[in-house]
C-alpha cells in the first residue's frame, strides 16, 4: 500500500467512525460511540499528532447536536484526555488483551469522571453521597440510567478498539515503529 493511503484510509475510518455516533443516537443507543477506543488507541499506537482528528470531530458532532458550544462538552474533552494519559501508558504493550484491558479501563475513567463532574455541576442532583451514587447508577429522573451508558461505551470501546488493532495490525502505520508487533 502506497504510504499516501494510509492517512487516507485511516482519517476515512476516523469519519465513518464520527458518522457511526450520529446513526447510533438516531436509534437512541446512547454512548455507543468510538471516542474513546479512539482516543486511548491513537495514544497507545500512534504520534500524538492524531489525536486532533477525534478530538475536533467530537467537537463538531457535538456542537451541531447541540446548536452550540456547550460547557459539558469541556468536560468530555477532560474526560478523554485522561483516557489519552492512559493509552500512553501502554503505549509499550502489544498484546492485543492489554490494549483491550486498558481500553476498558478507559471506558471506565471516562464514565467516572463525566459522572462526577454532572453530579458536582447539575442542580438536580443533591450534593450527599446519595446525590453521587445517583449520578453514577440511576441518573436523573426521565432519562435513561447512567449504569446503561456505561455499558454501551464499555461495549463500543472494546469494539472498535478490537477494530484498531486489527487495522493497526493491517501496516496501517506511517512508520515501523508506530505499528504494534503481532503477538504468537
Amino acid at each position: 500500500m502506497s504510504s499516501g493511503a494510509r492517512p487516507t484510509l485511516l482519517l476515512g475510518f476516523i469519519v465513518a467512525l464520527l458518522v457511526f455516533r450520529q446513526i447510533a443516537a438516531s436509534f437512541e443507543i446512547y454512548h455507543f460511540q468510538p471516542y474513546i477506543a479512539l482516543f486511548f488507541g491513537l495514544a497507545a499506537l500512534k504520534s500524538s499528532r492524531w489525536l486532533l482528528v477525534p478530538a475536533l470531530g467530537y467537537l463538531a458532532s457535538s456542537i451541531l447536536a447541540a446548536g452550540s458550544l456547550q460547557p459539558w462538552m469541556l468536560s468530555v474533552l477532560f474526560a478523554f484526555a485522561l483516557v489519552v494519559l492512559l493509552g500512553k501508558c501502554f503505549s509499550q504493550r502489544s498484546s492485543a488483551p492489554a490494549l483491550l484491558g486498558g481500553s476498558l479501563a478507559g471506558a471506565g475513567v471516562f464514565y467516572f469522571v463525566t459522572n462526577t463532574i454532572s453530579w458536582l455541576t447539575i442542580p438536580q442532583y443533591s450534593k450527599t453521597f446519595a446525590g453521587f451514587t445517583q449520578a453514577l447508577w440511576s441518573g436523573l429522573p426521565g432519562l435513561p440510567p447512567t449504569w446503561t451508558f456505561f455499558r454501551n461505551d464499555a461495549i463500543a470501546t472494546v469494539l472498535f478498539m478490537g477494530i484498531i488493532i486489527v487495522l493497526n495490525r493491517m501496516k496501517f502505520s506511517s512508520s515501523a515503529s508506530d505499528a504494534v508487533p503481532a503477538t504468537s
